[in-house]
């Protein structure tokens, strides 16, 4: 089975060969018709034997994935719960984008909020916040449920996660669920980079405070201990019921272009915290869907399969596929981490209190740069 496995992972990067191994090419003149929305064209299909149980009754359908068996049953990975860490971090963006610089202990305040988040917990809980919104696209949501009848839900949910083309590349919507994505990535960046403006106004206007002028001295050290040991620590933040609730709506169900307080929509974040009056996003850009090579469409593909798994309430029934989608995936958490390192070295180098917060605002450009690196590059 393991040799199964690793041979799947191989051939991940054909479009489609993965998902189809072990099924039979369908008649040239039966290849499936792409859609104007979906202009990839499919690769043929191996021609290896047919397995009795997985058929499907629909020749237009470009090949489906190759089951394979779990070994073991881990613990569920519920995507709601995974995005928990990012909705964490965005509350406390939404307290940052309030609060306002007077003593040397509000500077030890902002730092917290800036830095007390685990970079790999934020990445995962971001994608895991992309495919929900992913999932609401309601032409994506039906072809993925089409697809599982087609092919047999339990074997489409056991093969997506190590096929990761397969969605992208076949199911219908699947252009239009990515612009949903890109609209979200493109409005969380443009949020956090108007929150990283604030904090570069208050690091100038606190040059001129005598309070903000004096060197910070030895207690430089214990701020940066007590940053170290925030990130390390277990949040204690407690999520409340009704944000809960909109963090998990069922695929197809919400509409953020028509609704933009809803999940995914530009005003989400601030609708959340009774800060829409501030949510102003003037260089919010409407982003397009390009065909690029390198991290963003590896990063895209993921979140498009755990859309697709979340569509098929399959977060029960496959969680080692979905921790692995969300680990190897998680571009932004690793670019996370590195600028974190930066953040503590520049706090260490902090000799006046204006520094610090200067320190603060380039880390929440950091966090746009990262979260952003998920949207695919516009044509020139």
């Amino acid at each position: 089975m393991y040799k199964a496995v690793i041979a799947s992972c191989l051939l991940a990067m054909a479009p489609v060969a993965a998902l189809a191994a072990g099924i039979k090419a369908p008649p040239a003149k039966t290849a499936k018709k792409i859609a104007p929305a979906d202009p990839a064209p499919v690769a043929p299909l191996p021609v290896d034997p047919v397995p009795a149980n997985l058929v499907t009754s629909d020749p237009t359908r470009a090949g489906a994935p190759a089951a394979e068996t779990a070994a073991e049953a881990p613990a569920p990975v519920l995507l709601s719960d995974s995005m928990q860490a990012y909705a964490i971090f965005q509350q406390d963006v939404t307290e940052l984008r309030g609060f306002t610089i007077k003593t040397a202990k509000d500077v030890d305040k902002a730092l917290s909020l800036v830095a007390r988040h685990n970079p790999t917990n934020i990445g995962q809980g971001y994608y895991s916040y992309l495919a929900v919104i992913a999932a609401q696209d309601p032409v994506f949501a039906a072809d993925v449920r089409k697809i599982a009848s087609e092919f047999g839900r339990e074997k489409v949910i056991q093969t997506l996660p190590s096929s990761v083309r397969y969605i992208r590349e076949s199911a219908k919507g699947a252009n239009q669920a990515a612009q949903l994505v890109l609209r979200a990535a493109s409005a969380d960046s443009a949020r956090l980079l108007s929150t990283s403006e604030r904090y570069r106004e208050f690091s100038l206007a606190l040059q001129k405070q005598a309070w903000a002028k004096r060197p910070i001295g030895a207690a430089n050290k214990v701020r940066l201990v007590a940053l170290r040991k925030a990130e390390a620590a277990p949040s204690s933040v407690v999520l409340p019921l009704t944000t809960l609730v909109r963090l998990s709506p069922s695929a197809g169900t919400v509409n953020a272009q028509l609704d933009p307080s809803a999940l995914g929509g530009t005003l989400f974040w601030d609708a959340l915290g009774s800060k829409a009056e501030v949510a102003v996003l003037t260089s919010f850009v409407e982003p397009k869907v390009e065909v690029v090579t390198g991290d963003q469409i590896q990063a895209m593909d993921r979140v498009l399969t755990l859309a697709a798994l979340y569509v098929l309430d399959a977060q029960k029934d496959n969680p080692a596929g979905i921790a692995k989608l969300l680990s190897d995936g998680n571009n932004a958490g690793r670019c996370l981490a590195v600028d974190r390192s930066a953040f503590y070295s520049a706090v260490s180098a902090s000799q006046f209190q204006y520094e610090s917060v200067a320190a603060a605002q380039a880390h929440l450009v950091s966090y746009a740069k990262c979260l952003d690196a998920i949207r695919l590059k516009p044509a020139a």
